[in-house]
């Protein structure tokens, strides 16, 4: 759970995917908040939820992004050894027990990687034009095809996310886009599942400021970038391959 001044939404989150955890009766699980530099109570919440859960903490020193909470997350959950990580926003917009959703989805469908779509989604008119908006753009430039990209509910197998994660450079919402370019590039297989999506309660979104709209935007070009050089890599590698005999020819043959 990635978490900047979520200190009035963090017990009711964490609390709700403890429920979830016990009545699934799922005994190995593990709960990691990254606190991404937040200048509220979060860190004094986080302490007094590891009274009660044994909720793991990554915190950040400054605020450094979405993206770097993500990719923070996504290394301590693979650190667990657990087969399937998931990541939930802690802003209570989604509610863990819909994680089930998902896990049945991935058993049923027999998929390394479940994405999230939000059912009606609940925000306000300007954050669902600004969603449609940028979705369109991180599709068009990073060539991938899912019907809600920055939906912050998914589940991924370990050997997805691993096949990824050090690859993963985005700091700011450009991770969404990101994350699923990469997925798609190492040919894993995927379902789209709909989730509610609760209005927020209380706190503020930061997505729309300007400063974390023109970074998000940088970013997305840099993985365009970094995306393009690897496939002529890959490209070159295999014009190279082709030169190479693929046996040693007798003598006085020519090579096949």
């Amino acid at each position: 759970m990635p978490a900047f001044n979520e200190a009035t939404n963090l017990v009711s989150v964490v609390r709700k995917a403890y429920d979830f955890f016990d009545l699934a009766g799922i005994t190995k699980r593990t709960v990691i908040v990254v606190d991404d530099g937040s200048t509220d109570d979060t860190p004094a919440v986080v302490e007094h939820l590891q009274r009660s859960y044994p909720v793991e903490v990554i915190s950040h020193s400054t605020n450094h992004g979405y993206g770097r909470a993500l990719r923070s997350g996504f290394n301590a959950a693979l650190a667990t050894g657990h087969d399937w990580i998931a990541y939930c926003d802690s802003d209570g917009q989604f509610n863990p027990a819909d994680l089930a959703l998902l896990l049945v989805a991935a058993y049923s469908h027999d998929v390394n990687v479940v994405l999230g779509i939000r059912a009606k989604r609940a925000d306000s008119l300007a954050r669902r034009a600004a969603g449609r908006g940028w979705h369109g753009v991180s599709r068009l430039i990073l060539k991938f095809n899912a019907a809600d990209v920055d939906c912050g509910f998914k589940l991924l197998h370990r050997n997805a996310i691993g096949s990824v994660a050090s690859q993963l450079q985005s700091d700011y919402a450009a991770i969404s886009p990101e994350l699923l370019a990469r997925l798609c590039r190492t040919g894993q297989r995927f379902v789209e599942v709909p989730v509610p999506h609760y209005p927020r309660a209380s706190g503020t979104q930061t997505g729309l400021k300007p400063s974390v709209v023109v970074r998000s935007f940088v970013d997305l070009y840099t993985v365009r970038h970094d995306l393009a050089a690897a496939r002529d890599k890959a490209a070159a590698g295999r014009d190279e391959q082709s030169t190479i005999p693929r046996f040693l020819p007798a003598v006085g043959q020519e090579a096949t």
